[in-house]
């Protein structure tokens, strides 16, 4: 044999080899830090699922030679499970709903989804839910009084449920009825709102535990800075005090809440915490006592002094129009009215269900009244129906005339917190852990789900691949 092409076959041989040797060393390292990984005892994200508008995300998990997938809850709000009452044995009114975590189809599609990307076959009893410990619902946004609130005590999640059951907790069962009956037909506004907080149980996986001790402060900048109370200062500038109503107390407190856990939660990179609930509560009453002196007797309508302190957000009231107002112009298009006009005011205002009478209004009310009315609310004749039934909120029938129905509020010492409110400094809160928050998902289009993507192989197939071309590519030469 040819000396020269002995001695070219003999370098080769040593490249293939050597190669080899820092294939496998790299391998190591991949399999090592995924070794390292799941040492910790939490799968390692991998890759996700798209779920028509959104998507899912998948985990993976080495035990000893095997693989072990899961997924991200599916946090589905079924809206129509939507049911309002009272619960006998807390006392409250609730509004209750069902939260679809995961399902058989959902299982199936992941897997199929999971041998597509890594061109395994995936059984389908080695792909569940991630196995998280607790889970708890939270809204930052939404008030401690005058409009639901979550329950959002730390709930179990350890046999991973297909579906659970939530409630917002209301201050009056007619305001759980109506948030039931917007859960149902506007669930967007829930989805946007409402996060699932998810933990694994970090007992048993770290030996710091869950739980994060740290110190809060409220200052007038808290307050000032939300965007209700810098509204109100801007429209009683000139003025001492000012009164809002339950819900822009709750509002106003809820806003002032947020700039004070930002405040916290900036000094260290902190997205995987949340506040415990009954830190939260205690950070709210903290907040209503700062901010509000009492709550008053209802307002008389022709009490028109008292009525200009009150402030009223035109834009999320639910009407443009002030209570006193309102009832005064109605009043006066119920005066001018025939009977059957008269009639029809009422009825829409009194009812407690919507009437559908929408489409009828033009065959029930004459040219001039119709026009004083949507006049009255700004709105469209085929929308005067709605807006009506809408100002039962805030307006009621009491025999003969038309009456504000505010029942109840609050009154803000505006001088006292411009010109001598006390800081409090140094409130202990704790937080805890939080390994996934979800956004409530809405009727997501699962018919959409396609897999028209380059597959994305793991690190260590795709090496382990690679190393069995080149062989077979040393041994062909």
């Amino acid at each position: 044999m040819d000396p020269n092409r002995n001695s070219y076959y003999k370098f080769y041989y040593i490249r293939c080899w050597a190669f080899l040797f820092l294939l496998l060393v790299v391998e190591s390292a991949v399999v090592n830090g995924k070794a390292d990984a799941s040492n910790s005892g939490l799968p390692v994200a991998f890759d996700t699922v798209p779920l028509g508008d959104f998507h899912i995300r998948t985990y993976e998990k080495e035990l000893g030679s095997l693989n072990r997938f899961y997924f991200a809850p599916l946090a589905l709000l079924e809206h129509t499970s939507a049911s309002s009452g009272r619960n006998n044995l807390t006392g409250e009114n609730q509004l209750a709903f069902r939260v679809e975590m995961w399902t058989e189809e959902l299982v199936h599609v992941v897997k199929e989804h999971l041998g597509n990307v890594t061109g395994l076959a995936v059984a389908e009893n080695k792909v569940s839910v991630l196995p998280f410990e607790k889970v708890s619902m939270r809204c930052r946004r939404c008030g401690s009084s005058g409009t639901g609130r979550p329950d959002s005590h730390w709930r179990s999640f350890s046999h991973g449920p297909k579906q659970m059951q939530f409630r917002l907790v209301c201050p009056t069962l007619e305001e759980c009825r109506d948030l039931g009956q917007q859960m149902i037909h506007h669930p967007e506004q829930f989805s946007s709102q409402l996060t699932l907080y998810f933990r694994f149980d970090h007992k048993s996986l770290t030996s710091g535990g869950s739980l994060r001790r740290k110190s809060a402060s409220v200052s007038g900048e808290h307050v000032w800075n939300g965007p209700i109370m810098a509204d109100l200062n801007r429209r009683f500038s000139n003025s001492s005090f000012a009164l809002v109503t339950a819900q822009d107390r709750a509002r106003i407190v809820s806003e002032a809440l947020e700039n004070v856990l930002t405040d916290v939660e900036v000094l260290e990179d902190s997205d995987n915490l949340g506040l415990e609930p009954e830190d939260e509560t205690r950070l709210r009453r903290i907040l209503e006592n700062l901010i509000f002196e009492n709550h008053i007797i209802p307002l008389e309508e022709d009490d028109e002094s008292s009525w200009d302190s009150l402030y009223w957000d035109y834009e999320t009231a639910g009407s443009d129009v002030r209570p006193d107002v309102m009832t005064r112009k109605l009043n006066k298009i119920y005066q001018n009215a025939d009977e059957k006009e008269r009639k029809w005011m009422v009825q829409q205002v009194m009812q407690d269900e919507p009437s559908g009478l929408m489409a009828s209004a033009k065959n029930v009310v004459s040219d001039e009244t119709l026009r004083a009315l949507t006049n009255v609310f700004q709105t469209s004749p085929s929308r005067l129906s709605s807006r009506l039934e809408e100002s039962r909120k805030t307006i009621q029938w009491e025999r003969n005339n038309f009456a504000p129905r505010l029942t109840k509020l609050y009154r803000i010492n505006l001088d006292k917190l411009r010109n001598s409110f006390k800081p409090v400094r140094n409130i202990p809160v704790k937080y805890s852990v939080v390994d996934l928050k979800l956004d409530l998902n809405v009727q997501p289009t699962m018919s959409r789900i396609n897999f028209d993507r380059k597959p994305q192989i793991p690190k260590s197939s795709k090496i382990f691949i690679d190393l069995v071309k080149f062989l077979i590519g040393c041994l062909i030469v």
